[in-house]
């Protein structure tokens, strides 16, 4: 009977000496923590250090930066939307080198609106066709088509939009949680009592946040340009009679030269055979004369 109140005290005593070590631990822990002086930083590891005072906690932004792609938007949100029009112009074939001359001048000099560029190709010849490619804002796109089909018919036209709002919400979003993080890490790098480990790694998580947030800058750029000026492609082309015409002229045009060429291409059999037949014709003589010779050299010998 008396070993069970004595168990019971000991029992009682190793769990008031258990508290009391957790609770020293917890608080020696907490002031490290609080304290944010490079030894006790130190002490819980370079990789903590960065976790603690670089990145943002995980459960602030991820609500806030879902994974691009993944969100849509909410019927309260506003559209962004990035224009792309394909236009083909029919003309007469002699008329499309002009025609692309002059809307590259009307884009180059801004005649309806800021106006880039993009691309320009031409073939001329037998098949004479062109194409133009610019960047231009939205009051310039229809003055341009309207210019460049001018004396001419418009054939196929299309235009299609891409709603970019997610894609510039996320990017948003990106941005000010990479310049948060950068912030952060300027603010830390300025004290003067880290340790040598820690610098490099701050250095090293610094020079990650600047690049990862220069590419997010650079695909909001491109976000904004698309948005606020539109793509618009067109494309030069004669007429489908013309282009019949154009045909059966060139069919009649190209019989002398099919005719030669035919011509040369005979010659060049005939004269790749010649050698062979000489040789042939030259065997068969020989041939001939062995055998009357033979013949006679055995009449003579009956």
């Amino acid at each position: 009977m008396r070993r069970i109140p004595c168990l019971i005290l000991i029992v009682v005593a190793a769990l008031a000496a258990g508290c009391s070590a957790d609770k020293a631990s917890f608080s020696a822990y907490d002031g490290a923590a609080q304290g944010g002086d490079a030894a006790a930083l130190h002490q819980m590891g370079t990789d903590r250090m960065v976790h603690e005072f670089v990145d943002l906690p995980e459960a602030n932004y991820s609500r806030a930066a879902p994974v691009p792609g993944k969100r849509r938007p909410t019927n309260g949100e506003q559209a962004m939307l990035a224009y792309e029009h394909e236009v083909e112009i029919r003309l007469n074939a002699d008329k499309i080198a002009a025609k692309v001359k002059a809307a590259k001048q009307a884009c180059e000099t801004g005649k309806f609106g800021a106006c880039l560029i993009l691309g320009v190709s031409q073939s001329g010849g037998r098949y004479p066709r062109a194409s133009l490619s610019v960047r231009a804002e939205p009051k310039a796109i229809e003055p341009l088509i309207a210019a460049a089909g001018a004396g001419g018919d418009i054939g196929d036209r299309s235009t299609r939009a891409e709603d970019l709002a997610v894609a510039v919400r996320d990017n948003t979003l990106l941005r000010s949680r990479l310049s948060k993080q950068h912030a952060r890490l300027l603010e830390f790098q300025g004290r003067s009592d880290l340790k040598v480990a820690d610098v490099i790694a701050l250095s090293e998580q610094l020079s990650k946040v600047e690049a990862e947030l220069e590419a997010a800058e650079r695909e909001g750029a491109i976000h904004k340009r698309r948005i606020e000026t539109q793509l618009l492609t067109i494309e030069f082309s004669p007429h489908v009679g013309e282009e019949g015409r154009s045909e059966v002229a060139i069919a009649f045009g190209d019989t002398g030269r099919v005719m030669a060429s035919s011509t040369a291409g005979v010659i060049r059999v005939v004269a790749g055979l010649l050698p062979v037949l000489l040789a042939l014709a030259l065997a068969i003589w020989v041939l001939k004369r062995l055998i009357r010779f033979l013949r006679r050299r055995k009449a003579v010998n009956a």
